[in-house]
């Protein structure tokens, strides 16, 4: 579903492109092609695109780190509390 979204658009974030259950699936795919795909029960598009985007910009901090092996689990405690903080301010998940 991703990929067909992503023929349809100029964007990055491709909004919600299926359904699960109950729930809606929203994607952001980077230039560089990887995919963040977002379970949701709520329509709040502002609030996912801005998480995404911000994700996004962690993620290229993260990746241009030299220590980071490019493939690997991130296991980074701090990237990890700031996607928690970023769920926390934008999708309104209060997170433990």
């Amino acid at each position: 579903m991703v990929d067909v979204a992503t023929w349809s658009t100029t964007t990055n974030y491709l909004k919600v492109i299926d359904r699960h259950n109950e729930q809606m699936v929203s994607a952001y795919i980077t230039n560089g092609g990887i995919k963040f795909l977002i379970l949701h029960d709520n329509r709040n598009e502002e609030g996912i695109k801005n998480f995404c985007t911000e994700v996004h910009e962690l993620y290229i901090k993260l990746i241009l780190n030299p220590f980071y092996i490019p493939g690997t689990k991130i296991e980074n405690k701090e990237f990890d509390l700031r996607i928690k903080n970023l769920a926390r301010r934008y999708l309104g998940f209060n997170t433990a």
